[in-house]
Protein backbone atom coordinates (compact mmCIF):
# COMPACT_ATOMS: atom_id res chain seq x y z
CA UNK A 1 0.00 0.00 0.00
CA UNK A 2 1.27 3.26 -0.99
CA UNK A 3 2.10 5.47 2.16
CA UNK A 4 1.06 8.81 2.54
CA UNK A 5 -0.63 11.34 0.10
CA UNK A 6 1.95 11.75 -3.58
CA UNK A 7 0.68 15.00 -4.64
CA UNK A 8 2.93 15.58 -7.41
CA UNK A 9 1.60 12.33 -9.03
CA UNK A 10 -1.76 13.25 -8.92
CA UNK A 11 -1.22 16.69 -10.22
CA UNK A 12 1.08 15.37 -13.15
CA UNK A 13 -1.91 12.52 -13.85
CA UNK A 14 -4.66 15.57 -14.30
CA UNK A 15 -2.45 17.79 -16.53
CA UNK A 16 -1.90 14.64 -18.76
CA UNK A 17 -5.32 13.96 -20.07
CA UNK A 18 -5.24 13.98 -23.92
CA UNK A 19 -7.00 17.19 -25.53
CA UNK A 20 -10.24 17.47 -26.43
CA UNK A 21 -11.48 14.46 -24.18
CA UNK A 22 -11.57 16.57 -21.31
CA UNK A 23 -11.28 20.07 -22.33
CA UNK A 24 -12.71 22.22 -20.36
CA UNK A 25 -13.25 20.67 -17.04
CA UNK A 26 -11.78 22.04 -14.69
CA UNK A 27 -8.19 20.95 -13.54
CA UNK A 28 -7.99 22.01 -9.78
CA UNK A 29 -10.42 23.52 -8.00
CA UNK A 30 -8.28 24.54 -5.00
CA UNK A 31 -10.62 23.01 -2.15
CA UNK A 32 -8.60 20.35 -0.35
CA UNK A 33 -10.91 20.05 2.85
CA UNK A 34 -13.79 18.99 1.32
CA UNK A 35 -13.57 18.36 -2.84
CA UNK A 36 -16.24 17.53 -4.64
CA UNK A 37 -19.25 19.12 -5.60
CA UNK A 38 -22.58 18.68 -2.91
CA UNK A 39 -25.86 17.88 -4.65
CA UNK A 40 -29.70 19.43 -3.88
CA UNK A 41 -30.86 18.68 -0.42
CA UNK A 42 -33.07 16.26 -1.37
CA UNK A 43 -30.39 13.71 -3.35
CA UNK A 44 -27.55 13.97 -0.36
CA UNK A 45 -29.06 10.90 1.97
CA UNK A 46 -29.75 7.58 -0.06
CA UNK A 47 -30.06 5.64 3.32
CA UNK A 48 -34.01 5.14 3.10
CA UNK A 49 -33.73 4.38 -1.22
CA UNK A 50 -34.63 1.65 -2.71
CA UNK A 51 -31.37 -0.05 -4.31
CA UNK A 52 -31.24 0.85 -8.00
CA UNK A 53 -31.23 -1.72 -10.96
CA UNK A 54 -27.29 -0.72 -12.10
CA UNK A 55 -26.49 -0.86 -8.45
CA UNK A 56 -28.08 -4.34 -8.11
CA UNK A 57 -25.82 -5.40 -11.22
CA UNK A 58 -22.62 -4.63 -10.18
CA UNK A 59 -23.48 -7.11 -7.31
CA UNK A 60 -24.35 -9.82 -9.51
CA UNK A 61 -21.31 -9.50 -11.48
CA UNK A 62 -19.68 -9.28 -7.24
CA UNK A 63 -21.40 -12.75 -6.46
CA UNK A 64 -19.39 -14.46 -8.97
CA UNK A 65 -15.92 -12.33 -8.10
CA UNK A 66 -15.91 -12.74 -4.06
CA UNK A 67 -14.97 -15.25 -1.89
CA UNK A 68 -15.05 -15.98 1.93
CA UNK A 69 -10.94 -14.50 1.93
CA UNK A 70 -12.21 -11.54 -0.15
CA UNK A 71 -12.24 -7.87 0.87
CA UNK A 72 -14.62 -5.32 -0.48
CA UNK A 73 -14.69 -1.64 -0.35
CA UNK A 74 -17.93 -0.18 -0.84
CA UNK A 75 -17.72 3.61 -1.83
CA UNK A 76 -21.15 5.58 -1.42
CA UNK A 77 -23.15 3.19 0.65
CA UNK A 78 -26.57 4.24 0.81
CA UNK A 79 -28.98 2.08 2.46
CA UNK A 80 -26.26 -0.58 3.08
CA UNK A 81 -28.02 -3.24 1.54
CA UNK A 82 -24.85 -4.04 0.14
CA UNK A 83 -23.62 -5.30 3.26
CA UNK A 84 -26.44 -7.32 4.52
CA UNK A 85 -26.43 -9.07 1.01
CA UNK A 86 -22.23 -9.77 1.14
CA UNK A 87 -21.07 -9.83 4.91
CA UNK A 88 -21.83 -13.71 5.26
CA UNK A 89 -20.23 -14.04 1.92
CA UNK A 90 -16.89 -12.21 2.31
CA UNK A 91 -14.29 -11.97 5.33
CA UNK A 92 -14.82 -8.14 5.69
CA UNK A 93 -16.58 -4.96 4.01
CA UNK A 94 -15.34 -0.98 4.81
CA UNK A 95 -18.02 1.11 3.72
CA UNK A 96 -17.98 4.74 3.20
CA UNK A 97 -19.78 8.10 2.51
CA UNK A 98 -19.68 11.59 3.54
CA UNK A 99 -23.91 11.55 4.37
CA UNK A 100 -24.54 11.73 8.38
CA UNK A 101 -27.44 9.39 7.79
CA UNK A 102 -26.10 6.72 5.50
CA UNK A 103 -23.56 6.14 8.40
CA UNK A 104 -26.13 6.03 11.26
CA UNK A 105 -27.99 3.67 9.36
CA UNK A 106 -24.90 1.47 8.47
CA UNK A 107 -23.57 1.43 12.18
CA UNK A 108 -27.23 0.16 13.25
CA UNK A 109 -26.73 -2.79 11.43
CA UNK A 110 -24.48 -4.24 13.47
CA UNK A 111 -22.72 -6.05 11.22
CA UNK A 112 -19.73 -7.67 12.90
CA UNK A 113 -17.25 -7.37 9.54
CA UNK A 114 -18.66 -4.44 7.99
CA UNK A 115 -16.84 -1.11 8.92
CA UNK A 116 -18.22 2.06 8.23
CA UNK A 117 -16.22 5.30 7.55
CA UNK A 118 -17.21 8.68 6.96
CA UNK A 119 -14.51 10.29 4.20
CA UNK A 120 -14.85 12.13 0.96
CA UNK A 121 -13.03 10.22 -1.32
CA UNK A 122 -11.72 12.65 -3.27
CA UNK A 123 -9.44 13.00 -0.33
CA UNK A 124 -6.41 10.46 -0.23
CA UNK A 125 -7.12 7.14 2.08
CA UNK A 126 -4.97 4.64 3.31
CA UNK A 127 -5.91 1.36 4.34
CA UNK A 128 -5.51 1.42 8.01
CA UNK A 129 -5.13 -2.94 8.14
CA UNK A 130 -2.51 -2.87 4.83
CA UNK A 131 -4.41 -5.92 3.67
CA UNK A 132 -6.02 -4.04 0.56
CA UNK A 133 -9.46 -4.72 -1.56
CA UNK A 134 -10.48 -7.36 -3.99
CA UNK A 135 -13.60 -5.52 -4.77
CA UNK A 136 -13.91 -1.84 -4.83
CA UNK A 137 -17.97 -0.55 -5.78
CA UNK A 138 -18.27 3.03 -6.88
CA UNK A 139 -21.68 3.47 -8.91
CA UNK A 140 -20.73 6.92 -9.31
CA UNK A 141 -17.16 8.11 -9.27
CA UNK A 142 -17.49 11.38 -11.24
CA UNK A 143 -21.38 12.28 -10.80
CA UNK A 144 -19.26 13.90 -7.73
CA UNK A 145 -16.17 15.41 -9.23
CA UNK A 146 -15.15 18.81 -9.08
CA UNK A 147 -11.99 18.76 -10.60
CA UNK A 148 -9.30 16.71 -12.61
CA UNK A 149 -7.23 16.87 -9.97
CA UNK A 150 -9.50 15.46 -7.27
CA UNK A 151 -10.96 12.63 -9.66
CA UNK A 152 -7.43 11.63 -10.37
CA UNK A 153 -6.71 11.54 -6.62
CA UNK A 154 -9.44 9.17 -6.16
CA UNK A 155 -8.62 6.90 -8.61
CA UNK A 156 -4.99 6.83 -7.53
CA UNK A 157 -5.91 5.51 -4.41
CA UNK A 158 -8.38 3.13 -5.57
CA UNK A 159 -5.27 1.76 -7.39
CA UNK A 160 -3.16 1.94 -4.76
CA UNK A 161 -5.72 -0.09 -2.55
CA UNK A 162 -6.68 -2.74 -4.76
CA UNK A 163 -4.66 -6.10 -4.61
CA UNK A 164 -3.51 -7.69 -7.72
CA UNK A 165 -6.32 -9.78 -8.70
CA UNK A 166 -9.06 -6.92 -7.70
CA UNK A 167 -11.44 -4.82 -9.66
CA UNK A 168 -12.97 -1.38 -9.30
CA UNK A 169 -16.81 -1.86 -10.36
CA UNK A 170 -19.02 0.66 -11.93
CA UNK A 171 -22.39 0.57 -13.75
CA UNK A 172 -22.50 2.72 -17.20
CA UNK A 173 -25.59 4.21 -15.88
CA UNK A 174 -23.95 5.53 -12.76
CA UNK A 175 -20.59 6.48 -14.44
CA UNK A 176 -23.04 9.17 -16.49
CA UNK A 177 -25.23 10.18 -13.77
CA UNK A 178 -23.87 14.21 -12.50
CA UNK A 179 -25.18 15.82 -9.91
CA UNK A 180 -28.17 18.17 -9.73
CA UNK A 181 -26.43 21.20 -8.54
CA UNK A 182 -27.40 24.18 -10.53
CA UNK A 183 -23.51 25.65 -12.57
CA UNK A 184 -21.75 21.99 -12.51
CA UNK A 185 -20.21 21.06 -15.79
CA UNK A 186 -22.39 18.60 -17.61
CA UNK A 187 -19.30 17.26 -19.58
CA UNK A 188 -18.76 15.15 -16.12
CA UNK A 189 -22.57 13.30 -17.03
CA UNK A 190 -21.12 12.21 -20.98
CA UNK A 191 -18.63 10.02 -18.63
CA UNK A 192 -18.05 6.89 -20.47
CA UNK A 193 -15.99 3.49 -20.64
CA UNK A 194 -13.72 5.10 -23.32
CA UNK A 195 -12.95 7.95 -20.78
CA UNK A 196 -12.24 5.61 -18.12
CA UNK A 197 -9.99 3.79 -20.02
CA UNK A 198 -8.39 6.85 -20.61
CA UNK A 199 -7.79 7.56 -16.74
CA UNK A 200 -6.98 4.14 -15.99
CA UNK A 201 -4.18 3.84 -18.00
CA UNK A 202 -2.25 6.57 -16.50
CA UNK A 203 -2.70 4.57 -13.12
CA UNK A 204 -1.93 0.94 -14.81
CA UNK A 205 -5.34 -0.10 -14.92
CA UNK A 206 -7.36 -1.41 -17.65
CA UNK A 207 -10.75 -0.93 -18.49
CA UNK A 208 -12.89 -4.06 -18.56
CA UNK A 209 -16.77 -3.56 -20.82
CA UNK A 210 -17.64 -6.71 -18.50
CA UNK A 211 -21.56 -7.17 -19.90
CA UNK A 212 -22.48 -3.98 -21.54
CA UNK A 213 -23.90 -2.62 -18.53
CA UNK A 214 -21.13 -2.74 -15.68
CA UNK A 215 -17.12 -1.89 -16.15
CA UNK A 216 -14.32 -2.72 -14.19
CA UNK A 217 -11.16 -1.13 -14.07
CA UNK A 218 -8.62 -4.17 -12.96
CA UNK A 219 -4.47 -3.95 -12.88
CA UNK A 220 -3.78 -7.60 -15.07
CA UNK A 221 -6.41 -7.76 -17.59
CA UNK A 222 -6.72 -11.59 -18.48
CA UNK A 223 -5.61 -13.40 -16.06
CA UNK A 224 -7.44 -15.60 -13.08
CA UNK A 225 -10.69 -14.28 -12.00
CA UNK A 226 -10.09 -10.89 -13.85
CA UNK A 227 -10.35 -13.04 -16.78
CA UNK A 228 -13.81 -14.66 -16.01
CA UNK A 229 -14.80 -11.24 -15.78
CA UNK A 230 -13.91 -10.63 -19.67
CA UNK A 231 -15.94 -13.68 -20.91
CA UNK A 232 -18.55 -11.57 -22.45
CA UNK A 233 -16.36 -9.37 -24.02
CA UNK A 234 -16.86 -10.37 -27.22
CA UNK A 235 -20.50 -11.04 -27.62
CA UNK A 236 -22.82 -8.87 -29.45
CA UNK A 237 -24.05 -5.76 -27.92
CA UNK A 238 -27.87 -7.13 -28.11
CA UNK A 239 -26.79 -10.39 -26.30
CA UNK A 240 -24.82 -8.53 -24.03
CA UNK A 241 -27.80 -6.49 -22.77
CA UNK A 242 -30.44 -9.43 -22.94
CA UNK A 243 -27.42 -11.12 -20.90
CA UNK A 244 -27.80 -8.02 -18.41
CA UNK A 245 -31.11 -7.69 -18.14
CA UNK A 246 -31.95 -11.80 -17.40
CA UNK A 247 -29.24 -11.52 -14.72
CA UNK A 248 -30.27 -8.64 -13.24
CA UNK A 249 -33.72 -10.00 -12.42
CA UNK A 250 -32.05 -13.46 -10.88
CA UNK A 251 -30.37 -10.91 -9.36
CA UNK A 252 -32.86 -9.17 -7.65
CA UNK A 253 -34.67 -12.62 -6.60
CA UNK A 254 -31.31 -13.99 -5.29
CA UNK A 255 -29.75 -10.91 -3.32
CA UNK A 256 -33.49 -10.49 -1.52
CA UNK A 257 -34.15 -13.78 -0.89
CA UNK A 258 -30.53 -13.84 0.78
CA UNK A 259 -30.66 -12.12 3.30
CA UNK A 260 -32.12 -8.87 1.44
Amino acid sequence: MREGNDQTRFEAIAEDFPEPRFQGLLGDCGEEEQPGIEDLKEWRDWSQIKTSRDQLRIERRLLDFVNSDSRILHVGIGNSRLAKRFAHRVRGIVGMSVSPAEIARGQALAISNYEVLQWNKYRYWNDPSGEGFDAIVDNNPTGFACCLKHLSTMLAWYADALRPQGAIFTDRVGLGWVVSTPGVDRRWRGFDLEDCAVMGARLGLHAIDIDGSVYALVKKAGRGRIGQLERYRHWPPPLRGWLSRVESSVTVRTLNEDRG
